[in-house]
């Protein structure tokens, strides 16, 4: 129910018949009209033609549209109603208000939306970043879908309709599968609802979208960075940055100057939001990833200030138009920064100029937790961080890149 201030009868009252609302259906006539036979009142849409009545409630004047019996909206009602169901609707509501009962809309911390984003409240400080935003993103997919409906009015053919609008991407509809089976499961709990029609036994979930196998090639490599170079920009020196140092994007982009140190060859890379890792730790700066930062350095840098920063002073985040600009530039596509972190393990472990490196080493570049090569004891007991390793790993890779870029590509695998 929406109240309209200073709302005027209209004076386009006829009389209805089903030949005029079917006019009105299909487009053929536009407005709004009053029915001299019945407080009925019919209006067209984009999509058709809605029935509403309009009366005053405690000295304002109502507009009243149809709902169902779970009071949700019947949209486009003049598609779906004869003339002589949506006068006995028109007639009944005007006695219900003559009695005091006034049609409500459900109340927002009812409609699904609503419930959730009262979760969210309490889910934002329990979880990490990463989480609260996957929980949002798959939200916000929703919300054109059930968001606005009442969470007892969801049912196992609105998960369905959850899994086809978003088929066209997988990630997206796992997603928000996610979140919608998390809101309802939540409104199982508190009593709001008796079933989840997105649990696994309701519906058939969306399938997950497979990993990532692609990693761009040596080739690739060198037509990126090149254009990277020839951009100038901070997005480009990202890019450039992650390809001879494969740290996350987060990490990347968060890196301040407070955490450089030149003279040692090492980034003192802190635990915070977004970059992934559990404790402070430090990570070899290798020569040809030390010339980008040494090219970007203020003056007078603040500690706290981000080498890669945007023109607010933010850390950069303008990932679309960098990947556009970049695959026209290169030729290349199909690859984001992650890739590089796919790149930089499998290149090295395939040439000949890096024999020393082992898996383990690589491993300990990109920062997995210790448990992904370690399991058992070890695993709880080992904290050491390796920095060796990481230093044969981030040298073993820049002879590699190096000779590519000066268009010596060794492409041969290591025998074994």
């Amino acid at each position: 129910m929406t109240a309209c201030k200073g709302t005027t009868r209209t004076d386009r009252r006829i009389k209805f018949s089903a030949a005029f609302i079917t006019k009105l259906v299909r487009g053929e006539l536009s407005g709004e009209f009053a029915d001299t036979e019945s407080p009925l009142r019919v209006r067209s849409t984009t999509t058709g033609a809605q029935f509403l009545i309009m009366r005053k409630v405690d000295g304002r004047v109502v507009r009243i549209t149809a709902r169902d019996v779970n009071n949700v909206p019947v949209h486009d009602a003049a598609k779906l109603w004869t003339l002589s169901q949506a006068r006995l609707w028109a007639k009944n509501t005007v006695a219900d208000i003559t009695r005091g009962q006034v049609p409500t809309r459900p109340k927002t911390s009812d409609t699904f939306a609503g419930f959730a984003a009262a979760l969210m409240t309490s889910y934002r400080e329990k979880r990490r970043p990463n989480s609260v935003k996957a929980r949002q993103l798959g939200l916000r997919d929703l919300d054109g879908i059930i968001g606005r409906k009442a969470l007892s009015a969801i049912t196992s053919a609105d998960a369905v309709l959850v899994r086809e609008a978003l088929s066209g991407s997988p990630a997206r509809a796992t997603r928000a599968w996610a979140s919608a089976r998390w809101v309802m499961r939540a409104a199982v709990e508190r009593g709001i609802i008796t079933a989840n029609p997105f649990a696994k036994d309701s519906v058939t979930p969306p399938v997950r979208p497979a990993s990532r196998k692609r990693y761009p090639s040596l080739e690739d490599l060198v037509a990126i960075d090149k254009a990277a170079a020839a951009m100038g920009t901070t997005g480009g020196d990202v890019i450039r940055f992650a390809m001879r140092l494969p740290l996350r994007s987060g990490a990347i982009t968060t890196l301040t100057w407070g955490e450089i140190d030149f003279d040692a060859g090492l980034i003192h890379l802190k635990a915070a939001p977004g970059r992934k890792i559990k404790e402070d730790v430090e990570v070899p700066l290798p020569p040809m990833a030390a010339a980008i930062l040494r090219a970007r350095r203020p003056k007078h840098p603040h500690p706290d200030a981000p080498v890669f920063p945007n023109s607010k002073g933010a850390p950069f985040s303008a990932w679309s138009s960098l990947y556009r600009d970049l695959h026209r530039a290169s030729g290349t596509s199909g690859w984001s920064i992650h890739d590089m972190r796919r790149a930089v393990p499998t290149l090295t472990a395939q040439s000949p100029l890096a024999p020393e490196v082992t898996a383990f080493d690589l491993d300990r570049l990109l920062l997995h937790s210790i448990s992904t090569t370690m399991s058992g004891v070890a695993a709880v007991y080992q904290r050491g961080q390796f920095l060796e390793a990481m230093r044969r790993a981030a040298t073993g890779w820049e002879r590699v890149l190096s000779a590519a870029l000066s268009q010596n590509l060794v492409v041969l695998r290591r025998a074994g």
